[in-house]
């Protein structure tokens, strides 16, 4: 039998919850400098000046930070979408613009094994000068 770590960690935090307001005010007072001390530390430093601002469930009266591993997720998810709406554009663009250049190419290969020249006419150098010549 083995046990998430979401699941265990959810047990802890319920637990230290449940006698918070069992410690004294000093000791609470301690525990939030020492995480709010613990957060800006991880932050990278051009983070560390914005205010530190966290959102304390209702359950939680005394000001404790509340975290879960479903927000971070979302917030991950979040930011990825914008990236996975911008690659999947591009792919759809490419595809038409092949799609496009497909049809020009095969209009053009029409166009020249119906047309009365015959294609070694259309390789001849001199034939191209003269139809560049003609056509000015």
């Amino acid at each position: 039998m083995t046990i998430e770590p979401r699941f265990l960690i959810n047990q802890v935090c319920a637990a230290l919850d449940e006698r918070l307001e069992q410690l004294p005010a000093s000791t609470q007072e301690r525990l939030v400098l020492a995480r709010t001390a613990a957060l800006t530390s991880r932050l990278p430093r051009a983070r560390a000046t914005a205010p530190l601002r966290l959102a304390a469930p209702a359950s939680n009266r005394k000001g404790f930070p509340s975290f879960s591993f479903d927000s971070l997720w979302h917030s991950g998810l979040t930011a990825a979408f914008p990236l996975l709406i911008a690659a999947a554009g591009i792919v759809v663009v490419y595809q038409l613009e092949h799609q496009q250049y497909l049809q020009e190419v095969a209009k053009l290969d029409v166009m020249m094994l119906t047309d009365d020249l015959p294609l070694s006419a259309y390789a001849d150098r001199g034939f191209n000068a003269y139809l560049s010549n003609r056509g000015g």
